[in-house]
């Protein structure tokens, strides 16, 4: 079996890019994030450098990279800014799992950042296709506050369901144990990944 890929999602500011980095340690697979890929495409549009759009606060660009993540999956209209290369959005392969795909095929399994009920069920059902298992972890900070945006509520597609009210520590005391009920205990030298033991426990 192929490389399994991993989903984080839950509501923004509740620790999704701490589990990823976590997942990826223990994994010892890439980690990515969708906001990534859309903080690249505003760079091009933009003609920037990602590191200019990073000094902006985030909540600034909030409303600006959800339009972007929107029409780059197909389900949002024409953006009211016009980008600096007039044929780049032409060039934009809008898909419903298009961010997820550009991270995949660049060597990502450990993904956070899916916002999107279809974006999520499109990317698991064309990794399935091509015989790769794939996993969603869904983290929820019960101290946090949710902000809105254009996240849906993608609780029903959990394999796991992470409360993260505690330390990172605990936190990732909680990824290592689930990683080990699905792949089986791995050496604790860390010479070996987690998917080594795919064949033998799925």
């Amino acid at each position: 079996m192929q490389t399994p890929v991993f989903f984080i999602v839950g509501p923004v500011g509740h620790g999704k890019s701490t589990a990823r980095e976590i997942l990826s340690q223990l994994t010892h697979l890439k980690g990515g994030s969708c906001s990534d890929v859309i903080y690249g495409c505003l760079a091009r549009r933009r003609n920037v450098s990602v590191d200019t759009l990073r000094q902006i606060p985030k909540e600034e660009l909030r409303p600006t990279l959800i339009a972007l993540g929107d029409f780059i999956c197909g389900s949002g209209p024409k953006l009211a800014e016009d980008p600096a290369d007039i044929a780049f959005d032409d060039a934009v392969f809008r898909h419903p799992s298009a961010l997820i795909r550009m991270l995949y095929l660049n060597g990502y399994n450990v993904i956070d950042g899916v916002r999107r009920k279809a974006e999520l069920e499109h990317a698991r059902a064309q990794l399935d296709w091509n015989g790769v298992r794939s996993f969603v972890v869904h983290v929820h900070d019960p101290r946090k506050a949710l902000i809105a945006d254009n996240s849906e509520d993608l609780t029903e597609f959990a394999d796991l369901k992470i409360v993260n009210e505690g330390t990172v520590e605990e936190l990732e005391v909680k990824l290592k144990t689930w990683l080990e009920e699905l792949f089986g205990k791995q050496q604790e030298d860390g010479g070996k990944a987690v998917i080594d033991s795919v064949d033998q426990n799925t």
